[in-house]
């Protein structure tokens, strides 16, 4: 009888239980091991625990390729910052050149954050493609304090819209912005109310003239109920009526930083002055209200004439 044979009949032979894979060390004579598999606790559970072992390392499996997967991601995400790096220089550095060929040194100024205020108007020079330059810039830079925009109908775009939404809320240094004359619509209130709602810098707020009407102004009223910034807030000539006045004056029952409110030349009537009067008796902050050339008769003007004392009150 040859070895192998011999190794595969001997009852003397020392062999393990079938479990052994999964954890039963047991070892005895083949003689014994039928004896040794009927008391085995882990052989009946040797199929889930094998399924178990299999599912473990399963597992390890998929945490390795996670960590890899991980891993490239890294140096993927690493490329794209050098390579963002690269096109945002880049596209400063036209931008900046954009601006000097419009005003000599403009771009310069924003990019080095050595100018403090800026005051423009449509011109054949100060286009579309400027502007957008501009917004670009106001993103990095710092030092602009005051920002004047006149005359500039493109802002009645709402790319152009969202541009300068986006830069608003970006920009860090901006305390006064006047956007007079510009068309912006209620969807350009929107956008610059979504940039100041929560913006900390902000402090006075012009939108003279821009066609806002009720649902611009309700915009603009929903960003102050969150805005702790802004003391100034001028909204004349924007055919704003009672449904906006209401929703200002809904503002005004909760910000307690707005010390200056201009809303001359509206379409505001006796029922929104009367909730306007109900809301400056309640607030505390404001100083100065503005409310000349507007709808108001006798009741509006008696509900404001009550409250005169709360602030000065010009009708």
């Amino acid at each position: 009888m040859d070895e192998a044979t011999h190794d595969a009949l001997c009852i003397a032979k020392v062999v393990s239980c079938p479990a052994a894979d999964v954890g039963c060390d047991h070892q005895c004579t083949r003689l014994l091991l039928s004896q040794h598999i009927s008391t085995c606790s882990i052989l009946p559970l040797r199929i889930i625990l094998l399924k178990q072992q299999a599912m473990e390392q399963q597992i390890k499996d998929m945490a390795k390729e996670l960590k890899e997967s991980k891993a490239r991601i890294h140096q993927l995400e690493a490329t794209v910052l050098v390579l963002k790096q690269g096109h945002h220089q880049q596209t400063n550095k036209v931008n900046e050149e954009k601006l000097n060929r419009f005003q000599p040194g403009l771009g310069t100024a924003l990019q080095s954050n050595t100018i403090g205020k800026l005051a423009l108007k449509k011109t054949p020079n100060f286009q579309e493609s400027v502007f957008e330059a501009l917004a670009e810039a106001l993103h990095s830079n710092s030092s602009l304090q005051h920002l004047e925009l006149r005359e500039c109908d493109f802002l009645s775009h709402k790319g152009n819209q969202l541009l300068l939404g986006e830069a608003l809320r970006v920009n860090s240094g901006l305390t006064t912005l006047y956007i007079t004359s510009c068309q912006l619509g209620d969807q350009g209130a929107q956008a610059i109310a979504e940039a100041f709602h929560t913006k900390s810098t902000l402090q006075q707020l012009g939108l003279n003239d821009n066609r806002l009407g009720d649902q611009g102004a309700q915009a603009i009223a929903e960003a102050l109920h969150g805005n702790s910034s802004l003391i100034s807030l001028n909204l004349r000539s924007n055919s704003i009526g009672d449904r906006g006045a209401r929703a200002i004056a809904t503002a005004l029952h909760t910000n307690s930083t707005l010390q200056s409110l201009d809303l001359q030349d509206n379409e505001i009537g006796d029922q929104g002055a009367q909730v306007l009067a109900g809301a400056l008796a309640s607030n505390s902050s404001l100083q100065l209200f503005n409310i000349m050339d507007n709808k108001i008769d006798s009741f509006g003007i008696k509900a404001l004439g009550r409250v005169q004392g709360q602030c000065a009150i010009r009708l």
